[in-house]
């Protein structure tokens, strides 16, 4: 009971040590949200049959030092000497290659999710005609290690040689929607699945046993993770020709909606770790306790024990002494 209590105390103390981190992050945050807005404002200023080149020049300037401005923040808010924004705590992400997958060709959609190993997939149409309520298979199969996993799901054609619903591979974290495929066009084919990278997100033992953890990713909100630069720190976005009003608007809108998500996840992160706190010190209350119950002293018992001796050992004492007194009173007689 002793040690949970004592790791219950160090998981509340890492509850608020995180707390005190994400609302690092979000205020952080708070002020790129509040330089994305000036910066909107000066996009919509821009795009004025009013304004000479020079005005557009010198919006342009401010609209650079701004986007500057936001980079230094993601880069130089710390917590104990460590960068929260600049994408080094952020979850790896997974998407599609669209780019070398076939699937589209054939009015195939694929929705992953995080769970999604890195790889290419092989997809495999079997026994699926072109007329309707034509029954067959779709099996997917993934080989990593030298070891080939599968999955089969049966598909029906409805009629019209179309398809409903969804077939959910959760074997592989793979959705695929046929809602636009027709099964006269079914072939098989890949699909290729790409990693960003490694899940960098930051973990937290909120909790006084293993597997009570909570992993928190902090969004990239460098002025390239927001797409507002490029890599080598050329902003995107340009208002010298009127023309790009509509890319600007969009860039920074987008900007805009990814730093309120973020720092929305930071709010919900920060209201678990202070649901966590008031959790882990009921518990760690009720446990402390419990011990009590079996390690200190009862002590109105052990008061009515300790007076019923002491009335024990002062009648013995006097009955004692009455006892001592009539010799005493013979050997006087006998003088």
């Amino acid at each position: 009971m002793r040690n949970q209590i004592t790791g219950f105390s160090q998981a509340i103390k890492n509850s608020q040590q995180g707390m005190s981190m994400l609302k690092t992050a979000e205020g952080a945050m708070g002020q790129q949200h509040e330089i994305l807005g000036r910066i909107r404002e000066l996009v919509v200023q821009s795009n004025n049959g009013t304004m000479n080149a020079d005005n557009l020049a010198t919006i342009q300037n401010e609209i650079n030092e701004l986007v500057k401005q936001i980079d230094s923040i993601a880069k130089n808010t710390k917590y104990n000497g460590q960068v929260m924004m600049d994408g080094s705590m952020a979850s790896s992400t997974v998407a599609v290659d669209a780019g070398s997958s076939a699937l589209g060709v054939i009015g195939v959609e694929a929705n992953i999710s995080g769970t999604t190993a890195a790889g290419t997939y092989d997809i495999t149409f079997t026994e699926v005609g072109g007329a309707a309520d034509d029954a067959g298979s779709v099996t997917i199969s993934f080989t990593s290690g030298g070891e080939t996993k599968t999955q089969t799901l049966s598909l029906t054609a409805d009629s019209g040689d179309a398809f409903t619903g969804i077939l959910d591979f959760d074997a592989f974290g793979i959705k695929l929607d046929l809602t636009n495929a027709t099964a006269s066009a079914l072939h098989n084919t890949e699909l290729n699945v790409l990693a960003s990278g490694e899940d960098k997100s930051v973990v937290f033992q909120v909790g006084a046993d293993k597997n009570q953890d909570l992993k928190v990713s902090i969004s990239d909100t460098t002025a390239f993770g927001l797409a507002l630069a490029d890599g080598g720190g050329n902003v995107a976005i340009d208002v010298s020709d009127l023309s790009n009003f509509d890319a600007n608007l969009d860039l920074v809108d987008n900007a805009i909606t990814t730093v309120a998500n973020a720092r929305a996840s930071m709010g919900s992160f920060i209201n678990r770790f202070e649901a966590n706190i008031n959790n882990l010190t009921v518990t760690k209350e009720n446990l402390q306790a419990s011990e009590s119950l079996i390690r200190d002293l009862d002590m109105a018992d052990e008061m009515v024990q300790l007076t019923r001796n002491q009335v024990l050992s002062q009648a013995s004492t006097a009955m004692l002494a009455q006892a001592n007194q009539k010799p005493q009173a013979i050997l006087q007689l006998m003088r």
